[in-house]
């Protein structure tokens, strides 16, 4: 909306995916949606004021829309957002946010990528499964996933849609359908390039959310704050401004793209705005966030299992300290370097004392900021 208001050309190509409705939203030029999930052969898309059926695959579909709109001859700047589908399966979603299991038809790659990966094998991390220490040191996830393996539950959703160890079948079929994705992200650069627009476009990469491959016993789960699906890739591409290969090492967050984005435009960020500009940050090796809230709130109505998983969490140094907001006495605290797995919880060794002490001070500050409010100190 900002940058509309500066003059850009703003498009939204792609999954909105809050509600059902796939109406354009104030702040773009130029609308392609779908209602909820979408489907992934032969989808609806919402465009040009309508709702119609279009043939094709709906990672390509968006693709191809995403470089007319980019590539158009214009006298001003753009700013396009293109969210795929991809990796998401063909499922559909009510309109009170829980979904259709019998519309269940998995995961579906484009035809030339259908079985590039069969026979594949992806090594399993450690904390696949949920072991016995696993379990006492989670109350919260092992109670989730009693419910979930309640027969009613069981019965409800049925084994391929819970996939609980998540197959390698499934695993191969959602690289197989990353590999559009792929293709269409170098088919957008190369059309930039062509028109001699590359040089001088800020092109981010990134994703909402992480997912479970069968870590801590989750599969379909998905909002748990453990580092499976809290760490998310993010790759940042200025060729005039930003020299090929660096890498930061920094905490970075999705609220920081919209600050990015307006900073890189020449805008101001507005107060309300929360994040910070990645473009100001230190050079490698100096911390410009000393720490971060995580928070989830189960009104989605996704997995009735889940129902109960509210949580606010803090990262800071090495370690990730866990509240649970329906459980007085349900916290955890990880040493992230010494126990990347998270299968350690220390809330309840003394030695850790000061770190569950830390992590609680700054979670307090933290969500005092996140609704305007002093801090207690700058993070």
């Amino acid at each position: 909306l900002e940058l509309h208001r500066a003059g850009y050309e703003t498009a939204h190509i792609g999954k909105w995916h809050m509600g059902n409705d796939p109406t354009p939203r104030p702040g773009y030029d130029y609308w392609v949606s779908f209602a909820g999930q979408g489907n992934i052969a032969d989808p609806e898309l919402f465009e040009d004021g309508r709702l119609h059926p279009v043939k094709g695959y709906i990672t390509d579909l968006l693709t191809e829309r995403a470089i007319e709109f980019a590539t158009r001859p214009r006298q001003r700047p753009f700013m396009m957002y293109s969210g795929h589908k991809a990796i998401h399966p063909q499922i559909a979603q009510r309109d009170d946010g829980s979904v259709d299991v019998a519309s269940s038809q998995g995961f579906l790659p484009a035809d030339r990528h259908r079985g590039r990966y069969a026979g594949r094998i992806f090594p399993r991390r450690p904390n696949f499964g949920l072991s016995a220490a696993d379990r006492a040191g989670k109350p919260v996830l092992a109670a989730a996933l009693d419910a979930k393996h309640s027969s009613r539950v069981q019965q409800s959703f049925g084994a391929e849609v819970l996939d609980e160890k998540v197959s390698d079948s499934t695993i191969q079929e959602r690289a197989e359908m990353m590999l559009a994705v792929d293709e269409g992200i170098g088919h957008l650069r190369a059309a930039l390039e062509e028109k001699s627009l590359l040089e001088n476009t800020l092109f981010v990469f990134m994703s909402d959310n992480g997912s479970f491959f069968g870590e801590h016993g989750l599969s379909v789960e998905r909002r748990f704050p453990y580092e499976e699906s809290i760490k998310c890739p993010l790759l940042v591409s200025h060729p005039a401004a930003i020299a090929p290969g660096r890498i930061v090492d920094d905490f970075a967050l999705s609220v920081d793209i919209a600050p990015t984005l307006l900073e890189a435009a020449g805008l101001t960020i507005p107060r309300s705005m929360q994040g910070r500009s990645m473009s100001t940050r230190p050079e490698k090796g100096r911390q410009s966030r000393d720490a971060f809230l995580i928070e989830y709130h189960g009104h989605e109505n996704p997995f009735p299992w889940i129902a109960n998983i509210d949580y606010r969490a803090v990262r800071f140094g090495n370690y990730k300290y866990i509240r649970w907001l329906r459980e007085d006495d349900a916290h955890e605290l990880y040493d992230l370097r010494n126990d990347p797995f998270e299968l350690r919880n220390l809330v309840r060794e003394p030695e850790h004392a000061p770190a569950i002490a830390r992590g609680q001070e700054l979670l307090a500050s933290l969500v005092l900021a996140s609704m305007g409010l002093p801090a207690s100190r700058k993070l």
